[in-house]
């Protein structure tokens, strides 16, 4: 796959150079939802067809079972990555753990600290190419750049701690400043 190019005028903001590997931990299959695209639906039940996986996609989301990826076998290994490849997974598990952000200085490159073994190999695994996330990164929808906003405003609120800040996410109007409408309920 050739690298991404950036729109004219955005910065690429990254830790260079970029290094991740992959100890096969299967860590990261546990308990995350993984997202998949608009055209990755068909291709996935077309996978899961092959390897005799019922239902694998609910709510546009790999279904877990017992907290982990329907696809991830006994040996903690992806059924899709052993028998397809690494390029048939979902984007996201291609992407992993590099993730992009659009910030007001630029797009924001970086390796995902919640991945096991970013610590083993964050200064000696092998170099990772930034501008590959860049298929990865959405706009946020209007509602949740106005809920990271007000939970900034709260956040830097002189002495709010974080009781203040369980008080104002269950609707207590004396904790803090009034939130968006509807945020309890997103977050």
């Amino acid at each position: 796959m050739p690298p991404a190019t950036l729109p004219e005028g955005v910065p690429l903001l990254a830790l260079r150079p970029l290094r991740a590997g992959c100890h096969g931990s299967g860590a990261c299959c546990h308990g995350w939802q993984v997202e998949l695209t608009e055209d990755e639906p068909p291709r996935i039940l077309e996978l899961a067809r092959a390897l005799a996986v019922a239902e694998p996609i609910v709510d546009g989301v790999l279904r877990r079972e017992d907290g982990r990826c329907v696809f991830l076998d006994d040996a903690l290994r992806c059924r899709i990555h052993a028998t397809f490849g690494a390029d048939a997974k979902p984007r996201t598990c291609r992407l992993y753990p590099l993730r992009a952000v659009f910030t007001e200085d630029g797009l924001r490159v970086g390796v995902d600290p919640s991945c096991a073994s970013t610590f083993r190999t964050w200064e000696s695994g092998p170099r990772v190419e930034p501008l590959r996330t860049i298929e990865q990164v959405r706009q946020l929808a209007p509602a949740l750049i106005e809920d990271e906003r007000a939970l900034l405003t709260l956040a830097s609120v002189p002495g709010m701690g974080v009781a203040g800040l369980a008080g104002a996410l269950v609707g207590d109007p004396t904790a803090a400043p009034e939130l968006p409408a509807g945020l309890t309920a997103r977050l």
